[in-house]
């Protein structure tokens, strides 16, 4: 859904930032791109500061909550960390149906909302709007986003199908033609 609450708040800034004037020192989309830049540096060295690389490094756990995640980890034998590649594990994963349902629902969702994110605001100008409004209409692909991925989170709560209401998604609409009115 971050990518929906991306769509909207990138419109916003870029509507704000195409309302610098064309006769400035600094072009509108160059103030844009500086500004994200800046803030993706920001953000970058406030997640190497607070982030840890493992739970055992993790500042908001006890001790006695870290022993715990090991034992937790020990009885479902899936181990801490592992940096041995053992190729039966990938051969098992290339044998499995399921993963290759994720990977095709990963491509074919994936495709289609990347060139509609990358041409939507080309797509939105060609019929005749303004930059500026453009910026705007193209926040409504945001607010779709979420309330797509909203309804299906709902409807894998509440069939408990997680691939089944994926695959659904996946169909496209194809609207019914309405019959001619006289």
């Amino acid at each position: 859904m971050m990518n929906g609450g991306q769509q909207i708040v990138g419109g916003l800034l870029a509507y704000c930032f195409g309302l610098i004037g064309k006769d400035k020192a600094i072009h509108s989309w160059q103030a844009l791109f500086i500004s994200y830049g800046c803030l993706s540096v920001l953000w970058g060295l406030f997640v190497l500061w607070w982030m840890p690389d493992s739970p055992m490094r993790a500042k908001c756990f006890t001790e006695e909550e870290k022993h715990l995640m090991v034992e937790r980890v020990r009885a479902n034998q899936t181990g801490m960390q592992n940096k041995k590649f053992r190729s039966y594990q990938m051969w098992e994963a290339f044998c499995d149906p399921q993963m290759w349902c994720y990977c095709a629902i990963q491509v074919f969702t994936t495709l289609p909302t990347s060139g509609l994110g990358s041409f939507a605001n080309i797509i939105i100008t060609g019929f005749n709007f303004t930059e500026l409004q453009t910026q705007l209409l193209a926040m409504v692909l945001g607010f779709y986003i979420i309330i797509v991925l909203m309804s299906s989170a709902w409807l894998v709560k509440k069939t408990q199908q997680n691939l089944l209401v994926m695959l659904g998604f996946m169909i496209p609409y194809v609207p019914f033609p309405c019959p001619p009115s006289f």
